[in-house]
Order: C-alpha cells, then sequence, then structure tokens
C-alpha cells in the first residue's frame, strides 16, 4: 500500500482517521437529531394564548434602503396590533414619507404605525426606545430589510408561546430575491454569496434545537419574538443597554446579546427577595424554533461589497457570542448543565482555526506515506461537497452563472477566523456608514463627558 509504516510515520494517518470517524460520527449524529425535530403545532382558534393583535413590531433603522417598504407592507398583512419604527431625528422626515404612501396606508387597516426617535442611532437603543412606547404581550423585533413572505408567518411564530415556559422564538431566515432579479444577467456575485450561506443554516438549526432545545449560534435578528416581561424588566434593559466589550459599549450583537439572557439569565443571577419578602430565582425561559415553511421570513440582499462588510460584523459577532458563553455568561459549566450539545458546537467552533491546519497537515503527511487513503478521503469530501453545491444549484439556477461565489463564500473560513480574532475589538456595523459615523461621535461624546467630569 505505501511506505513501510513506522511509529512516527502512523501519526498522520491516525489524525486523519479520527478526522473521519469523527465526520461519519457527527454525520449521523446530525441525521438522527434532524428527525427527532418537532415543529410547534397551530392550536384551535379558540386555544390561542397570544394573537396577532397581542404583537407590537418594533423596527429600528437608519439609513434603510428601497426594500424597507416591501418589509412595513408584508408586516401589516399579517396585521400586528401596532408597527414602532425608531430611528434618528435626522432620519425621521424620510421615514414619515415612506410610511405616508399609499402602498402601505392601503394595508393598514386596525394596526397602528408610530414614528419614535433616539438621538444618535445606536440599535440597542432604539429597541429599548420602541419597546418601552410597546403595548403588546408579545414583541417582534425586526430587521428593517426582512420580508415576511406568508400572511400567516406571524400566527406560525406565535405558536410556541402556547407553552409558557417558551420566552424567545424565532424560525428559518432566507435571502430574499425579488422575481426580476432571478435572472443569470442581472444577480451579482453578492448576491450569490449571500443566498448560499444562508441556505447552510436550516438543517443545523433543525439539528441543534432537536438536541438538547438549544440552537447552532442565536435567534436572528432578522425577525425574533419575545414576550415583552423579558425586555421591559429594567434589569434586562440596563444590561441590554450597557453592554460593553473591551471598554466600548455595543451596538451590534444584540440578537446573541438576547439569545443569552433568555436562556443563561436564570444561572447568572442569584436569587432575590420581592417585596413580600418571599425569595425567587429568576424565571427559566426556553428558545421556541419553529422551522416550518410558514415561519420563514426573508432578508433582502445587498448586491454589492457592502456585504462583505456584513460578513465580516456577522463572523465577529459570532465568536464574542461564543467566548461570552464559554467564558462568562454563563461559562461552559453553566451552560453544559443544560445545553451540552451547544457547549461541543461552541467548543468546536473556537477550535476549528487550529483543527483546520491539523487536518490539513495529516492529509499532506498521509499523502506521503498511505498516498491512497489521503486520495480516499479527498475523493470522498469532494464527492459530498460536489452533491451539496449542485442541490444548491438545482434550488437556485440562476444562480449558476456566478458559481465561483457560492464556492468562494463556502471557504471564506479559512480566513475569516483569523480576521475576527485580529479584530475582536472593533465595534462597527461596517455596512451602514450612517450608523458607524453616528457611532463614533455618540461614543467620543461619552468619552469626553467623562474625561470632564
Amino acid at each position: 500500500m505505501g511506505a513501510d509504516l513506522s511509529l512516527p510515520s502512523c501519526i498522520a494517518p491516525a489524525i486523519l482517521m479520527a478526522f473521519v470517524s469523527w465526520d461519519c460520527y457527527e454525520h449521523l449524529l446530525s441525521e438522527r437529531n434532524k428527525t427527532r425535530y418537532r415543529a410547534f403545532p397551530l392550536p384551535k382558534p379558540h386555544e390561542w394564548h397570544h394573537r396577532s393583535s397581542d404583537v407590537s413590531v418594533i423596527i429600528p433603522t437608519v439609513g434603510h434602503d428601497e426594500g424597507f417598504e416591501a418589509c412595513i407592507c408584508s408586516i401589516l398583512t399579517n396585521n400586528p396590533r401596532e408597527i414602532i419604527i425608531v430611528t434618528t431625528e435626522a432620519e425621521k422626515a424620510r421615514v414619515a414619507e415612506l410610511v405616508g404612501a399609499n402602498r402601505i396606508e392601503s394595508l393598514r387597516n386596525r394596526t397602528e404605525i408610530d414614528i419614535l426617535t433616539v438621538s444618535a442611532a445606536n440599535k440597542r437603543d432604539q429597541i429599548i426606545r420602541g419597546v418601552n412606547a410597546s403595548k403588546g404581550s408579545i414583541l417582534a423585533l425586526v430587521d428593517d430589510d426582512a420580508y415576511w413572505p406568508h400572511e400567516t408567518v406571524l400566527k406560525h411564530l406565535l405558536s410556541p408561546f402556547q407553552q409558557e415556559d417558551v420566552g424567545l422564538a424565532g424560525g428559518a431566515v432566507f435571502s430574499y430575491l425579488p422575481e426580476e432579479r432571478k435572472c443569470p444577467d442581472l444577480i451579482t456575485p453578492w448576491e450569490v454569496a449571500a443566498i448560499r450561506l444562508r441556505s447552510k443554516r436550516h438543517d443545523s438549526m433543525k439539528s441543534a434545537h432537536a438536541a438538547d432545545g438549544g440552537i447552532n449560534f442565536c435567534v436572528s435578528g432578522v425577525t425574533m419574538l419575545l414576550r415583552a416581561e423579558i425586555l421591559r424588566d429594567p434589569a434586562s434593559q440596563h444590561a441590554f443597554t450597557t453592554d460593553y466589550w473591551m471598554g466600548i459599549r455595543q451596538n451590534t450583537g444584540d440578537d446573541g446579546f438576547l439569545t443569552r439572557w433568555v436562556l443563561f439569565h436564570h444561572v447568572l443571577h442569584p436569587p432575590a427577595q420581592d417585596k413580600n419578602g418571599t425569595t425567587a430565582r429568576p424565571r427559566q425561559w426556553r428558545l421556541g424554533i419553529q422551522l416550518t415553511p410558514e415561519a420563514e421570513v426573508g432578508t433582502t440582499i445587498m448586491r454589492d461589497s457592502r456585504f462583505a462588510g456584513q460578513m465580516k460584523r456577522w463572523y465577529r459577532s459570532g465568536l464574542r457570542h461564543r467566548l461570552l458563553c464559554l467564558l462568562y455568561e454563563p461559562g461552559i459549566r453553566g451552560i453544559w448543565q443544560t445545553f451540552p450539545f451547544m457547549t461541543r458546537k461552541m467548543v468546536e467552533g473556537m477550535l476549528n482555526p487550529i483543527l483546520l491546519w491539523v487536518r490539513l497537515w495529516s492529509i499532506y503527511k498521509t499523502s506521503c506515506v498511505e498516498p491512497r487513503f489521503a486520495l480516499f478521503f479527498l475523493g470522498w469530501k469532494t464527492h459530498n461537497y460536489v452533491n451539496g453545491i449542485l442541490r444548491f444549484f438545482n434550488e437556485y439556477p440562476f444562480a449558476k452563472r456566478y458559481w465561483w461565489a457560492a464556492v468562494l463564500v463556502d471557504r471564506v473560513y479559512l480566513i475569516s477566523d483569523w480576521y475576527c480574532w485580529a479584530t475582536l475589538g472593533t465595534e462597527a456595523w461596517m455596512s451602514r456608514p450612517k450608523v458607524d459615523n453616528d457611532g463614533v461621535h455618540a461614543e467620543s461624546s461619552a468619552r469626553f463627558g467623562q474625561d470632564g467630569s
């Protein structure tokens, strides 16, 4: 089969065999978990605990794109109680003009639309401004580039709240592309990359939630629903708006924070006495991940290089989220007690930059002593990858022209992991200059105030 194997020369093939065994185990475990996932059923009409009329939709926005009108219209078809749009004073007139458009007015029915403002662009401040003005028992936090494709999205995302211990709910997110752009001559490589990136998360969400009730990352901020009592709590609002990383107040990562707060607040905060002297521990909430086609929400795609900045923000927020969960909120021991599968996946995510190079080294060394085994491994991985990419192009045939963009985004982790470690202290939206400029000015003013006090 190859050269005679001494003990040192056996190390690389043994390591590669361990990787093969682990990949097979992970695949089988994922497939088993996916078959165990159960969506939250819709209750009978008279059994609903919360209806669309109980939902306050909060949309923080600054520098919105042309898709914002479609976002509002799609939400209005679901008939929520109210839509609260929170922007800056400088943007208020532009938002008011949009809200007054005939298309939006024709869909309003009984839904109230209010426009509120904050002094400077900060998504977390904007969310809390909307929360404090809201009236519903359920809050829907929605990005201004979201798109609800069905009139029943809200109903399906409300069904997890039939269970009293579900505090936060969400579903799958897909890249929304208008029909006129589903054309090989119009679509851009950035859009192909975005569609590919989003399409890969659905199955891993299903596996993670079925394994231990957790999630593979966090509930997406594109659309998340939570009980109003959670975010109206002064303690949660204080923690949410005074969240610092390396001395910088956070603007991004709101969805990661809220996922951690809902899952681990009961672990992080000790029991306290109420006014009657009764000792009570913070309530332990569960996630309600509703992975049905009717609960899917879309997000509009950036057609240019701004998507690269968006990806940097996502990956950096993901790294911070994993670090906080494993080291501090609540720490690896606290998270393991409740979500062992999610813990293991987070640890794997942290180790991937190192394990990748160990894997490459083992392939190279094995090719020197056991070339047939190395070729078998490479052939197996290539076969699986090609099958996956072909399934993607069968689903999105208009993306075939820029096949290389889909391949590149699949391999972006080769540099993204190291880039995120190198820029871990950077706090920037990166796809919206107005947000970043306001953030810099606000941070400078805060520091000046501290120095002058």
